[in-house]
């Protein structure tokens, strides 16, 4: 089922923030207890499954793997080659409608990035 999907990620080094808006039109559909939303950015494929407990986040070819008090192993491929990440949620709340993710990546035990992704989507209105 066709939705207008909202996508907003904020990304937190040190001092530094940098901020990814966008709005598109994409996929979603429900299956095996998992929220499915796919959608192109910039030509490059974003898929995002999702439950109350667990997030996959997929970009082109990079993978992240977020579960609740979990901290996950993940390779995440860059154009530079792939670089080995801890994934940590601080926060997360998931409906029907909406995924609010607060997330830290680690790179050798030390933070990375803290990002805050918030994705929703709704019926298209014409």
């Amino acid at each position: 089922m066709n939705k207008q999907i909202h996508y907003k990620a904020i990304f937190q080094n040190n001092q530094n923030q940098n901020k990814v808006e966008y709005c598109r039109i994409g996929h979603y559909e429900y299956q095996e207890s998992l929220h499915h939303l796919s959608f192109d950015i910039e030509e490059t494929p974003v898929h995002i499954s999702y439950n109350e407990h667990q997030v996959k986040l997929v970009h082109g070819t990079s993978e992240l793997n977020f579960k609740k008090d979990i901290e996950i192993a993940n390779s995440y491929q860059t154009p530079y080659g792939n670089i080995e990440m801890i994934s940590k949620i601080r926060n997360m709340k998931a409906d029907d409608h909406k995924l609010h993710l607060i997330y830290d990546l680690y790179q050798d035990n030390h933070l990375i990035t803290t990002v805050y992704l918030l994705v929703k989507f709704e019926d298209i209105h014409s």
